[in-house]
């Protein structure tokens, strides 16, 4: 029988809990950072480096995905009070971050294996990401989940174009409902909506300044989990 929905599914922080394990490593790169300019004019804050990573971010053509060791020189500047050269040091603690941030699993959220067992009987599963080509197949082999997705799908940005382009292609094998399931409404939500699918919003360990609107669009649903998501659309299909 042909699965009647197509639900486009976000990754990091959707499946998995990417946040706490960034969050883990920033902790770690500010501990070294505060400790090498221990003698400096300024100490800096686990808030105060979350704010300047998403100032960076807001700004920047890659967003989250800008290169690291801007960051980190942005911190050295602070420290010690007035911008200089570059320092090798910087690349060399971005590598680190990189190599400790590739090092850590991120745990598998809350609901969501039997969510998409849920969801599996119903719908082609397809994932949509920003990137993670070499991470997203080792974690969902992982934690035994490969099998209930259809596809994943690598894109530069999540915008209304790639939910269109992905809609047309399913409806051509008999679906009949979108819908797109994320944390992030500036990827997830706003782009599928204008795209035509119905949105589930499954609030997230992190919400950057920019994902708290786009353009006016409000989920269908907000999920506490996203076992609750899935429950939510398999009544939506029954009703």
């Amino acid at each position: 029988m042909r699965s009647k929905l197509l639900v486009v599914l976000d990754a990091d922080n959707t499946l998995w809990d990417t946040n706490s394990v960034f969050e883990d490593c920033q902790r770690e790169l500010l501990e070294m950072l505060n400790d090498i300019y221990r003698h400096s004019r300024t100490e800096i804050t686990f808030d105060r480096l979350r704010e300047i990573d998403q100032s960076i971010a807001e700004s920047h053509p890659r967003g989250l995905r800008y290169p690291f060791s801007i960051l980190i020189r942005r911190l050295r500047e602070i420290m010690i009070g007035k911008a200089g050269p570059d320092d090798p040091l910087d690349a060399e603690l971005a590598n680190r971050f990189y190599q400790e941030l590739a090092a850590k699993t991120p745990p598998l959220l809350e609901g969501v294996n039997e969510g998409l067992a849920l969801l599996k009987s119903a719908a082609n599963l397809v994932i949509l990401s920003e990137g993670g080509q070499s991470r997203i197949p080792i974690l969902l082999e992982k934690y035994a989940i490969s099998d209930y997705v259809r596809a994943t799908e690598y894109v530069t940005s999540k915008t209304s174009e790639e939910f269109y382009r992905i809609r047309r292609q399913y409806r051509h094998r008999g679906v009949i409902k979108e819908w797109s399931i994320g944390d992030q409404l500036a990827k997830d939500i706003g782009p599928a909506a204008e795209a035509n699918f119905s949105t589930v919003f499954v609030p997230g360990g992190f919400d950057s300044k920019w994902n708290q609107t786009y353009n006016g669009a409000e989920p269908t649903y907000v999920a506490r989990d996203f076992l609750d998501a899935a429950e939510y659309i398999i009544k939506d299909l029954k009703d």
